[in-house]
């Protein structure tokens, strides 16, 4: 059952059905999606190809995969090549150009990555090879180059962007841009991405400022039990793109391995907000932090994320405690004493007594004060 039609509009009796159907060796080959209305009987009402073929090479990895009705998709389709220990070296979608496209409708090579694998295959190099001429401004193509620990864990990714030149720059920008906008691009009839997705998705706002530029660096680090306890951007745009500092049970100051007083390997805060802030701002934008919730089951039962927090007055500021000497609860009591936080979101999940996620909800809050809004509601 599925609330709107194909073409967006209300149809409460719709229904959906998906057929897979398989090769000779028992792999998925293709997927075919019918419509109907009222009752899954006789004709369908609207019927397409998700994914039109797949196929296999000798080693029953897939290596091209044609999506949807070429005469919609333009013939797309992802082509895939692998090395001599079957890890992926190159991954492309192309499609062919309508006559008169522009700006993405215009894009003949949707995403064209190589790989670089190390002898131990830690995935060392990410670059994106898409054609430049074909992207505007916040969609250059880019190089990830990954650094990992003793331990094989990622612990810094240098991003470049590609410039005017055809070259991949350390010093080249590109323009921020938030992914939620991509549901009311418009399409070549005038409607949105979103009103002709009956599958779209409905995410929750931006609940920090969106930095002018997409990043640059992300930087990681470890405790002692591979938890992760620093996830730092080279803006510090906290929650979008990374956490901060990630303080799990074991790195309270207290932590007794023999009787912890929280579970060791559970994340409880992660903020970006500096425990010495200085002096008091009536504008600066301090950060965001995140706290969660567990049952008894072990299971998260809620999170609550602040984000433009800032100086509740003169004589309270928005600051972090030393994590070095304080609890995880001083330090969410510090951080709720002292912020007003402009965005405020508070997810809530209900779990059955098998631990299966039963119900999740979502509530808003702006300004930092009043009551919190139910926006979302799942089960």
């Amino acid at each position: 059952m599925h609330p709107e039609g194909h073409d967006g509009t209300s149809a409460s009796n719709s229904l959906v059905r998906a057929c897979l159907s398989y090769n000779r060796l028992g792999l998925p080959s293709s997927v075919h999606l019918d419509l109907f209305y009222g009752s899954i009987s006789g004709t369908p009402a609207y019927s397409t190809p998700i994914v039109r073929n797949i196929t296999c090479d000798a080693n029953r990895l897939p290596t091209r995969i044609d999506y949807g009705d070429a005469t919609v998709t333009r013939g797309l389709h992802t082509e895939t090549t692998y090395d001599e220990r079957l890890r992926v070296r190159q991954s492309v979608a192309t499609r062919g150009t309508p006559v008169g496209a522009t700006g993405l409708n215009a894009v003949t090579r949707v995403h064209d990555f190589r790989y670089v694998w190390d002898a131990v295959s830690n995935l060392r190099e990410v670059s994106d090879q898409r054609l430049a001429s074909e992207w505007a401004a916040g969609y250059r193509p880019w190089r990830q180059t990954i650094d990992h620990d003793a331990l094989y864990r990622v612990n810094e990714i240098d991003i470049n962007y590609r410039d005017d030149g055809g070259q991949f720059n350390a010093t080249q920008t590109d323009a921020a841009t938030d992914w939620r906008a991509e549901r009311t691009r418009p399409n070549q009839d005038g409607s949105s991405h979103g009103a002709r997705d009956p599958m779209r998705r409905r995410p929750a706002p931006m609940v920090t400022t969106n930095a002018p530029e997409r990043v640059r660096n992300l930087v990681y680090d470890y405790d002692w039990l591979a938890n992760m306890t620093d996830w730092t951007d080279d803006a510090g745009v906290f929650y979008e793109r990374s956490a901060g500092l990630l303080t799990s049970g074991s790195d309270a100051p207290d932590f007794n391995g023999w009787e912890p007083t929280h579970r060791p390997s559970a994340v409880y805060l992660s903020t970006n907000i500096s425990d010495a802030v200085g002096g008091h701002s009536a504008t600066e934008d301090r950060g965001g932090y995140v706290w969660l919730d567990y049952g008894q089951s072990g299971n998260v039962v809620g999170m609550t994320v602040h984000g433009q927090c800032h100086d509740r007055d003169e004589s309270t500021l928005c600051e972090d405690l030393n994590p070095g000497t304080s609890s995880v609860e001083d330090r969410k009591a510090a951080l709720e004493a002292g912020c007003v936080c402009a965005q405020e979101q508070h997810y809530r999940y209900d779990w059955d007594e098998l631990n299966r996620l039963a119900e999740a909800r979502r509530y808003d809050r702006t300004g930092g004060a009043g009551p919190w809004a139910l926006a979302v509601q799942q089960r």
